[in-house]
């Protein structure tokens, strides 16, 4: 099976590789988008074709907002990559999609607030 992962950049980062090492180690394979386009179409386009070719969906949510995705919709609200990844797979893609949230205890990678 082939798995994107999704995880917030603010403490989660390190998580997508070990994750997509964990998969192989299984031999499943894991993927992410570890960097985005510069608009929101063009990410959601880069997202939807990364996802297409996978099976199912890893999402981690940590307790930091992830980065914004610039919007070319002023009509839009504003929401982190990790958010439109989540809408992608369960919206559109119809992906089966596992959700893991990272508890208080959750040793979680260094980062600003």
């Amino acid at each position: 099976m082939k798995f994107f992962i999704s995880a917030a950049t603010k403490g989660l980062e390190s998580y997508r590789p070990e994750i997509s090492a964990h998969l192989k180690a299984i031999r499943h394979d894991g993927t992410h988008q570890g960097e985005f386009p510069a608009d929101s179409d063009a990410v959601r386009t880069k997202l939807q074709e990364l996802m297409r070719d996978c099976d199912a969906v890893i999402c981690l949510i940590g307790p930091a907002f992830g980065f914004f995705c610039p919007s070319t919709d002023p009509a839009e609200s504003r929401r982190s990559y990790t958010q439109i990844e989540y809408e992608i797979a369960t919206q559109f893609l119809h992906k089966p999609t596992f959700v893991f949230i990272a508890n208080s205890t959750a040793k979680l990678d260094p980062f600003d607030q």
